[in-house]
């Protein structure tokens, strides 16, 4: 083969010539000749006859023969190896830094598409427990309606006269709702502060990411609905957590956006004011302010209320106390 068509082959070696004969890298001239003759036998022309792609091998072999038994050329098949060599060897890592990054942007993927699962499913359950209180509240409120429908038209036809319907609180009437930042309290220090306007019946907690304005970053929220046992108490806190948050904000100033959990005031009260309207106090003493008046109905409710709690507190201690 011409010396250019050799240094041509040398450059760009269509395969790993020492692979090709069988010996190392750093083998011998003697040791490429005597691996070269045990291949080349294989597949020598006069062996193998008319099969074309023993014959092809032979050729092969001759050049790679030729390259490695000459110094210069030598060098450079060594030099193409070790450049071919080192360009696989950056691929591979190339390939391998790729996949890392494939595996762990879908491992994200699959973190985020649980997570929002995970933020949808609390949502629903918090929008079916907050339905539930409403539609009982709603249930009951009908109910009472019919009941004392009922009774009016009994009482009237045997007294014929019009009764005087009384407009209970319902659980609705009793629930209130805030939200505060995600981990700033527990729910135990929720319930400790917000006890002290009357006793807890039931309580729904849910975390929730909230849109605050003048930021792109939504923050985490924590939103509870308390559904006390009495509308005193219910009334007490909308009321008064504004009037705390200015006089002791380091505790209450957490407490965001308190609010009937109906979204609206309850008809009881509404109909309390109404009916403070149509019939004001006669006596000259009585608070002219109608919010006034209200509230102090609702403060007298609350001491009974809490009278008769702490009545029931003692018969308890009394019954516990052992017999003389």
């Amino acid at each position: 083969m011409a010396a250019e068509d050799l240094k041509s082959q040398a450059l760009n070696p269509p395969e790993d010539f020492y692979e090709l004969i069988g010996v190392p890298i750093n083998a011998s001239d003697s040791d490429i000749r005597r691996s070269w003759r045990k291949a080349a036998l294989k597949c020598h022309p006069d062996k193998v006859g008319n099969d074309e792609v023993a014959r092809k091998r032979f050729h092969r072999l001759q050049v790679a023969l030729e390259i490695l038994s000459d110094a210069h050329l030598r060098d450079l098949h060594d030099n193409a190896r070790r450049a071919r060599s080192e360009k696989k060897r950056r691929e591979d890592e190339f390939d391998e830094h790729r996949k890392r990054l494939k595996e762990d942007l879908e491992r994200r993927e699959r973190a985020g598409l649980k997570r929002k699962r995970e933020e949808a499913q609390a949502e629903a359950e918090f929008d079916m427990k907050l339905r539930e209180i409403q539609n009982m509240s709603r249930r009951r409120k009908q109910e009472y309606a019919e009941k004392r429908r009922k009774e009016a038209q009994a009482q009237k036809m045997e007294a014929n006269k019009p009764q005087t319907q009384t407009q209970i609180p319902q659980e609705a009437d009793r629930s209130i709702a805030f939200q505060y930042p995600k981990d700033s309290l527990s729910q135990k220090e929720v319930l400790s502060l917000c006890e002290r306007f009357g006793p807890i019946a039931e309580v729904v907690v849910r975390d929730k990411k909230v849109k605050v304005n003048g930021e792109k970053k939504r923050r985490e929220y924590t939103s509870v609905v308390l559904e006390y046992e009495s509308i005193v108490g219910a009334h007490a806190a909308i009321s008064d957590i504004g009037r705390l948050q200015a006089e002791d904000a380091a505790t209450w100033k957490l407490f965001e956006n308190v609010r009937w959990a109906d979204g609206k005031e309850p008809e009881y009260i509404s109909k309390l004011k109404q009916s403070q309207i149509k019939d004001p106090p006669k006596s000259t003493n009585a608070p002219a302010d109608l919010k006034t008046r209200t509230e102090s109905i609702l403060i007298r409710m609350k001491h009974a209320q809490k009278k008769r709690m702490e009545e029931k507190e003692k018969r308890n201690i009394e019954e516990c106390k052992p017999a003389t």
